[in-house]
């Protein structure tokens, strides 16, 4: 029987945003959606540096990076592309940690969030950490951490270090979950301050509440007739300066570089599976 290593907590605290999702439920790649002056993935790296926990890394699909996220650099962030974003959530989750891992070796935990929750903020990030390394620790302390509002368990969610060993032999497009529930009971549920843990942007309809709900107009977002598409990196005009395979990064790799790419055509196209 496998068994898990109890969570430390004295040490380091990271991110990774999730930003390489392919947009099926959507219909493009939503990311890049303007909402109140920003695209939605900018809001989520925001929360992530301004919570000033450590270091983020922010995984992207080639299509985000191509745009140019994040628009603009912070010491903190480390975006890196994931070029293979169809083979699901997990290896998104696995490059990020091991993108992660690379820039801070001795982290005792890491948040994963979204990047299609714009609402979250720093503080719903800090309280989630805060509160995790509150808790009692020790053989059967919490492995993992969440947000709960009204009953509902919501985005991000932490990950303590007994668990990486797990993260990154996930396989598919459940993200996290698989993990969760496997161990429920060392699970801590944190009272979010607010429903912005549950509310996340999957359909049009929850694009336009959102520009609603952020600008104050009552005047629905103008729906594009077809959704642009991603051909690969050729069609941006630009090369994935990324190892051939994100599983396979080697010890003592340098720290994740940005890959923001060259002059070149911007497509899209994206979503992530829930954690």
């Amino acid at each position: 029987m496998e068994t898990t290593a109890a969570p430390a907590t004295n040490g380091p605290v990271g991110v990774i945003v999730l930003a390489a999702g392919q947009g099926r439920r959507m219909g493009r790649l939503k990311q890049l959606l303007p909402l109140g002056g920003r695209r939605i993935v900018d809001w989520v790296v925001a929360a992530a540096s301004g919570a000033r926990i450590g270091p983020v890394v922010a995984v992207l699909h080639p299509a985000v990076a191509a745009a140019g996220v994040p628009r603009t650099p912070h010491p903190a962030v480390h975006p890196v592309v994931n070029p293979w974003p169809e083979d699901g959530q997990a290896r998104s989750l696995r490059l990020g940690l091991r993108s992660l891992l690379q820039v801070e070796p001795a982290l005792v935990a890491a948040v994963v969030m979204l990047g299609d929750q714009p609402f979250i903020t720093p503080e719903v990030v800090r309280g989630l950490v805060q509160a995790f390394l509150a808790a009692p620790h020790g053989p059967a302390g919490p492995l993992a951490a969440r947000p709960v509002w009204d009953g509902v368990p919501g985005h991000p969610v932490l990950l303590a270090r007994g668990l990486f060993p797990e993260v990154l032999r996930l396989q598919g497009d459940a993200g996290a979950q698989p993990l969760l529930a496997r161990h429920r009971s060392r699970v801590l549920h944190w009272p979010a301050p607010g429903p912005e843990v549950i509310r996340d942007l999957d359909t049009w309809a929850d694009y336009a509440a959102a520009c609603r709900s952020r600008t104050g107009s009552n005047r629905p977002p103008t729906r594009p007739d077809a959704p642009p598409t991603w051909a690969g990196p050729a069609a941006a005009g630009h090369s994935i300066a990324d190892p051939p395979s994100p599983d396979a990064v080697p010890d003592g790799a340098p720290t994740p570089r940005n890959p923001r790419p060259g002059p070149g055509g911007r497509p899209g196209a994206g979503k992530e599976a829930r954690t």
